[in-house]
Parts: C-alpha cells; sequence; structure tokens
C-alpha cells in the first residue's frame, strides 16, 4: 500500500509499505477514505524527529471496513467506519479507567495501528470504530474528533444551556463550539 512515511528532516514522502493485517480476532481493518491535517500534525512538519522517522502519521480519518477478524461483532465488510485513534496498551490503571490519552505508551501503541491516516490501510481494535450513519459523509466524520476536543472542554467548564462565551481562535474547534 501507499503511505506518507516522516522523513529524519522533518517533511514527508510517499511511499510503498506493506499493509497492515489483523493481529488478533477482535480487530478490524479499514480502507482509508477521508485524512483530516490536524495542527499536531502541522507541529511536526520540517521538525526532524528521530523517533518518528518513518512513520506513518495523522489521526483524524474515516473510511469503510475491508476485514474482520473472528470475534468481531461490532462492525461488518462494507460499513462505513469513524475510528477513534486514541488508543493505549490496554493494561495500565489509566486504560482500566478508560483514560486512554494518560497511558504512559499512548504514542508508540497508536502509531503502531490506529493512528496511521495517511496510509492506505489502518488496523485496530473493534472497539475503536464506529459505524457512520448515512446522512454523514467521510469528510465530516473525519472531523470528529476535534469536534469532541470542543465538547469535551463545554463539558469540562460547566457550560449551560443560553450561556454566553467567547471564542477565542479559528478552526475546527472554535468552529465546533
Amino acid at each position: 500500500m501507499k503511505a506518507v512515511l516522516k522523513t529524519a528532516d522533518g517533511r514527508f514522502t510517499i511511499e510503498q509499505v506493506d499493509d497492515p493485517s489483523l493481529p488478533a480476532a477482535d480487530w478490524v481493518k479499514e480502507r482509508v477514505r477521508v485524512a483530516g491535517i490536524c495542527g499536531t500534525d502541522l507541529r511536526h512538519w520540517k521538525k526532524p524527529e528521530g523517533e518518528l522517522r518513518c512513520c506513518i502519521m495523522g489521526h483524524e480519518l474515516a473510511g469503510e471496513v475491508v476485514e474482520v477478524g473472528a470475534d468481531v461483532t461490532r462492525v461488518e465488510v462494507g460499513d462505513r467506519v469513524l475510528v477513534e485513534s486514541v488508543l493505549g496498551r490496554g493494561h495500565c490503571e489509566w486504560c482500566r479507567v478508560q483514560q486512554y490519552n494518560r497511558c504512559p505508551d499512548l504514542y508508540p501503541t497508536r502509531r503502531a495501528s490506529v493512528s496511521r491516516a495517511y496510509a492506505e490501510y489502518v488496523v485496530g481494535p473493534e472497539h475503536k470504530f464506529y459505524r457512520l450513519p448515512d446522512e454523514i459523509g467521510f469528510e465530516e466524520a473525519a472531523l470528529l474528533d476535534t469536534y469532541a476536543v470542543c465538547l469535551h472542554a463545554q463539558h469540562l467548564s460547566g457550560l449551560t444551556i443560553n450561556a454566553k462565551v467567547a471564542i477565542i481562535g479559528a478552526g475546527p474547534i472554535g468552529w465546533g463550539s
């Protein structure tokens, strides 16, 4: 498959790499149809980072299921899906309470599977794949990760209906407010 790989000097190149395979019976393989470019991705642009050399980047994505493991019940081949790309190893205290973003192995774990949007295919555990309603396109679905940041901030703020706030800044997170 084709994938965008980060170079030693911080740029990106399109290369041919091996397709990912399902490592477990409860994993799913998705063909990426839309991948967004996040501010996080831009922070890596033109920045030499040895640990990311040859890594496939990107974490805002949507696509269609092309393969499922024998134990998968949540999605089927052909389903249009959104992928939640925050994935810890599943064994630490943070993962056990579903706060995967605090897992000490978050970045290496997600870079090895669901956080590879700039490739033709990604794989991940079935609980990270969500069926899309017919009225939601791939383009809108790829932005849901970003909108979730806004929604989370709103929940943490204690805002209620009809509260007045000022949003400073542009981009999908500000627009989602």
